[in-house]
């Protein structure tokens, strides 16, 4: 075997036959992965530091990075949005007092705001929980109110051209995805997916084509990938629930995305129950998944499942793994750092961020921002076509790994174990 070294290529010729191998996704329980303490001491209060772990929060609820690297938290037992810097600074950025005021800065109050969103101009959307509303902040501090809507919102999200904003809102009988068009100009909050005046429960549309049709129990999570399918961690069902087939979603379908009731109909365990275990997106169970994030680099989505205090990933085909937090049974809450996977200990996870391949986490009732760092090493981050179906093919190395070339295929051994498309363990 030939050891690459950090940020080496190595650049493969078969002469006589094309590489047999392509495609890999991991062993996620092989991967590398070590969780941290980002800002905050544990103690809830309203403590603004140079030294990001003097710092304090009250239930953080919300996250979200600008273009510029900081990471905006929605605290919202404080009711105020806080800013950490790239070096750590942790400040309030805009709000005070529990309150419904536009205005510059701390002049301005939310009422727990909750879910959060950045654009690409580095605008924040904010999930004004109690005061119903969808707030904006500028990056010069700048609060105003984008739209009313019908239920309290809990978290926000952007389709990819920035011009639809999506909300999941929940109220006594009123449990629903709604939309507001950003572009060309703001419009009225819509409500998309949900039957308003309707008691919460679990039902998808199935081909009905009437988004209303659908139901849902405390949406409280919500993401949109890279091809407009929108996501929504659904704390009341233990599900994960999908919207697709709609360009601009005025008639979207409702399906199940992952739970233990794939089909829609009761299972054994009845619709919506929860539980604790990985394996397949249908045999996969959650405990009110709240906070959801689609994470471009591998094109899974990550979950901040609160009562099974353990944040979950969802890859592409489907597996839903831990990727910190107790081993399956077990859900025990707590505290604990660790590079053990299963040895970390969260307090009731509520929001997720994915930022230069890191997974920053706001532990809801430790009052902390933690952080998940993971091998980033190419199959690591999940499947990808590593090695082209080609004669020639080149290996990005960021870490070092052996590489073994045999006859009439290219091998790759890295450290740990996986898997090729076919389900074959590697090597």
């Amino acid at each position: 075997p030939y050891m690459m070294l950090p940020g080496e290529q190595l650049v493969l010729s078969v002469s006589k036959a094309r590489p047999a191998i392509k495609n890999y996704s991991s062993n996620i329980d092989d991967l590398s992965t070590a969780t941290t303490t980002y800002a905050g001491d544990g103690t809830s209060g309203l403590v603004d530091s140079s030294n990001p772990l003097a710092a304090r929060f009250n239930t953080p609820r919300g996250l979200a990075f600008d273009s510029k690297g900081n990471l905006f938290v929605s605290d919202s037992g404080n009711h105020r949005i806080r800013k950490i810097t790239p070096d750590g600074v942790v400040s309030t950025f805009a709000g005070a007092s529990s309150g419904d005021v536009d205005g510059i800065g701390v002049a301005a109050k939310f009422d727990s705001p909750e879910g959060i969103i950045i654009d690409s101009a580095d605008n924040i959307y904010v999930a004004d929980f109690n005061n119903s509303k969808i707030r904006k902040i500028t990056p010069g501090a700048v609060v105003t109110t984008l739209c009313s809507t019908t239920a309290n919102p809990v978290d926000v999200a952007l389709d990819s051209l920035e011009s639809k904003l999506y909300a999941c809102a929940y109220a006594a009988n009123d449990h629903h995805i709604g939309a507001v068009s950003l572009k060309p100009s703001v419009g009225s909050f819509v409500v998309v997916a949900g039957n308003p005046g309707a008691a919460p429960s679990y039902l998808n549309t199935n081909g009905i084509i009437n988004p209303t049709a659908a139901k849902f129990n405390q949406p409280k999570g919500i993401t949109i990938d890279s091809n407009n399918r929108i996501y929504v961690a659904e704390a009341g069902n233990h599900a994960i629930r999908k919207l697709f087939d709609s360009a601009n979603y005025s008639s979207p379908q409702v399906l199940t995305h992952a739970s233990v009731t794939g089909s829609g109909s009761p299972s054994a365990g009845g619709v919506g129950a929860s539980g604790y275990a990985n394996g397949d997106n249908w045999s996969a169970r959650f405990y009110a998944p709240c906070g959801i994030r689609w994470n471009s680099i591998n094109d899974s989505l990550v979950v901040a499942d609160a009562y099974n205090n353990a944040i979950r990933q969802i890859s592409s085909d489907g597996t839903v793994s831990t990727l910190a937090g107790p081993k399956p049974p077990a859900s025990g809450g707590g505290f604990q750092n660790s590079s053990d996977r299963y040895a970390v200990r969260f307090n009731q996870p509520k929001a997720v961020a994915i930022f230069t391949g890191s997974i920053y986490v706001a532990d809801s009732d430790n009052h902390l921002i933690r952080k998940i760092d993971i091998a980033k090493d190419p199959v690591a981050l999940g499947r990808g076509n590593l090695i082209s179906n080609s004669y020639v093919s080149s290996i990005p190395n960021p870490n070092g790994h052996d590489v073994t070339l045999s006859t009439g295929s290219i091998n790759i051994t890295f450290y740990g174990s996986y898997v090729n498309s076919g389900g074959s363990l590697l090597p």
